[in-house]
């Protein structure tokens, strides 16, 4: 519960300080982090035969569509 309030606290004190239109984007982005922490931390792989390739497919599709301007 701590983290989620964190979380939105820090998410609405960015949108104060920069254009939603550069936060909403990075926000949106958190299930990339989760996959790239449960890679790192759990050794966990996405497997055709596991039933989670389309969530592979997805996430590939959401990493090549991100674009950091400055």
């Amino acid at each position: 519960m701590m983290a989620g309030l964190l979380g939105m606290w820090t998410y609405y004190t960015a949108l104060k300080m920069e254009a939603t239109s550069k936060i909403v984007p990075i926000a949106a982005c958190y299930p990339l982090v989760t996959a790239l922490l449960s890679i790192l931390i759990l050794q966990k792989r996405s497997d055709p035969s596991q039933g989670h390739w389309d969530g592979a497919d997805r996430l590939r599709n959401l990493v090549g569509q991100i674009e950091v301007r400055p």
